[in-house]
């Protein structure tokens, strides 16, 4: 705000964070239905390095070459089974 000619600062004004207009956006990341559609390749920076899992999203395999790297994944199922009778109808008698 300007008042009488000089630029004053309100502590409000500076509590506000800075946003960058500039830069590249953040990276998706988004698990696809096929995981070969998977692109875990800007976790060759460290920075970007942040979730518990991503050491095993991207693993160097030639120092020094960022395009040589390893990506482990998984999936659980979970499926629940109950089997009622497991002679068929066949008795001892």
């Amino acid at each position: 705000m300007i008042l009488n000619g000089r630029f004053f600062c309100d502590s409000a004004t500076l509590a506000r964070p800075i946003v960058p207009t500039t830069g590249s956006p953040a990276p998706e990341r988004i698990y696809h239905l096929l995981r070969e559609d998977d692109d875990w390749s800007f976790l060759a920076d460290p920075a970007e390095r942040q979730e518990f899992w991503d050491p095993i999203k991207y693993i160097r395999m030639r120092p020094g070459r960022n395009d040589w790297f390893l990506s482990i994944g998984g999936e659980a199922r979970e499926v629940w089974e109950q089997i009622g009778n497991d002679n068929w109808a066949n008795s001892l008698s």
